[in-house]
């Protein structure tokens, strides 16, 4: 049992931190949208590069599942970049339209997580030296760590209440359900009974 949850622990954690590279051709006037989850508090960075032609027109939204905006712009110019910071669990609809003259061969960038995370450029700004530049990888690392398991944590503490809801419903259903039963049995009982003496056959 220790040996499943330890491996549902890793993979949690690297689930929330990937890199995702595609490119796709985009016709003047479509749009087209992908839809992405990601855990609560984690850092997402993304781009759209146009490659042809060389006119761009771009109009890049992103949504939340709730309907609630991130991020809007629309784009003259070859390469759309966003970032933002999740709030909490659930997916967001990243949406980008081709509002050019012509079709557009488009690059798809997005990084999560600790994918997303500048560690270099830190290191860098702040001279260290490369044991330094792992100590600094390794504290965001367990920091992400402390971030998912308190996320799980959290999860595991809500599903237990669902369950607890869950099971006293279903007893006092079951409950109800015998008392129902006991009293149809007894008034199905009492009918019959006066029945058959009012036909005297009893």
């Amino acid at each position: 049992m220790r040996a499943i949850l330890a491996a549902i622990f890793v993979l949690s954690i690297f689930s929330s931190s990937y890199a995702m590279n595609f490119a796709f051709n985009l016709a003047r006037g479509r749009k087209e949208c992908f839809t992405e989850s990601f855990n609560p508090h984690t850092l997402v960075k993304g781009s759209f590069t146009a490659r042809e032609p060389d006119y761009h027109h771009l109009v890049v939204t992103l949504v939340t599942e709730a309907g609630k905006p991130i991020y809007a712009e629309e784009h003259v110019g070859a390469v759309v970049k966003f970032s933002f910071t999740t709030a909490d669990e659930g997916s967001v609809n990243i949406c980008v339209e081709n509002r050019g003259e012509k079709y557009m061969k488009i690059n798809f960038e997005l990084l999560s997580g600790l994918e997303a995370g500048d560690t270099a450029g830190v290191a860098s700004d702040e001279d260290l030296k490369p044991i330094e530049r792992q100590l600094v990888q390794l504290d965001r690392t367990m920091k992400a760590i402390k971030t998912t398991t308190s996320y799980i944590v959290s999860r595991e503490e809500e599903k237990l209440t669902q369950a607890d809801t869950i099971s006293f419903k279903l007893y006092m259903f079951s409950v109800i359900t015998m008392v129902v039963m006991a009293l149809i049995s007894f008034l199905q009982a009492k009918y019959l009974k006066n029945f058959f003496r009012s036909k005297k056959l009893i």
